[in-house]
């Protein structure tokens, strides 16, 4: 559920919890392939001077920018530890 509203991990009290967090929260490929072509799409955006535009049908503004990008930088990082 905490996955689901946004929460991109959570305390660990013991060396146990890590691992079943970690799946939990990890990307699916679909949040990471929507995130790379919402950032994808925003240069594009940016280079025509476009504040907003709709990826999927969905638009797209900062806030989603933000959230692609943190996706990404998450599941390079958990890439990076394994």
């Amino acid at each position: 559920m905490a996955h689901r509203l946004g929460f991109l991990g959570k305390s660990c009290i013991h060396p146990s919890q890590v691992a079943p967090a970690n799946e939990i929260f990890v990307h699916s490929e679909d949040d990471l392939t929507f995130s790379l072509r919402v950032i994808k799409e925003s240069q594009r955006a940016a280079a025509s001077g476009d504040g907003a535009f709709t990826v999927d049908g969905k638009m797209i503004d900062l806030p989603i920018i933000r959230r692609a990008e943190a996706v990404i930088a998450a599941s390079q990082r958990l890439s990076e530890q394994k």
